[in-house]
């Protein structure tokens, strides 16, 4: 899941073909914890979802190339929620997505756009009422599977990899509310294949 690591009494909720639910609900040992099962609503494994911190909801988002746009729903601890927006992101797959706790909203960038051969580099944000398309100066560059989470100690989301035309990225990017701006760290995990996942670490 492309976020920060949750509290220990938030809750997770994990959505692909179906939804399987851990409850971390600061058991006395790590031994109460358990799963627990969700059917989801519309079964599918082209979703991302994010954890909302202010609204204490986990936002899902997708839809299959060929739909006219993306699907948001949201899970509240009990039950799914479809939400009517009246803009919303071109449907796609293998996007990333991150919440942003400074701006209290969800970030979408890239994935993979109609018949799931053409790559996007668009940057979408959802403030839980409705979603807005983001025109930075600069941005990363069109990319399927890019991996986010915000940083917190530095109020930035980082975004990192994916891949392009079968190629994997290795390139640094951090969003800062109105722009993309590229970094250059001296030192770079080296290139690997889709299926990675990033996240903050207090620590």
């Amino acid at each position: 899941m492309n976020s920060p690591l949750l509290p220990a009494a938030a809750r997770l909720r994990v959505a692909a073909a179906t939804v399987l639910a851990l409850v971390l609900s600061a058991p006395a040992t790590p031994s109460q914890s358990d799963w627990i099962y969700h059917a989801a609503r519309e079964p599918s494994a082209e979703r991302a979802l994010a954890y909302d911190e202010a609204r204490r909801v986990t936002v899902m988002v997708g839809g299959n190339p060929g739909h006219s746009s993306v699907k948001t729903h949201e899970w509240d601890g009990s039950r799914w929620t479809l939400r009517s927006t009246a803009h919303a992101p071109r449907a796609r797959k293998q996007m990333g997505l991150a919440y942003m706790a400074k701006t209290k909203r969800v970030l979408l960038f890239g994935g993979y756009a109609d018949t799931g051969t053409r790559q996007l580099s668009e940057t979408w944000e959802y403030d839980g009422v409705d979603w807005t398309q983001r025109r930075p100066r600069q941005s990363p560059s069109s990319r399927v599977e890019p991996v986010m989470a915000w940083d917190a100690r530095r109020e930035r989301l980082v975004l990192f990899g994916g891949e392009a035309g079968g190629r994997a990225l290795t390139d640094t990017w951090e969003w800062d509310g109105n722009d993309w701006v590229q970094r250059m760290p001296a030192n770079v995990p080296p290139s690997r294949s889709a299926a990675y996942e990033l996240c903050f670490d207090e620590n």
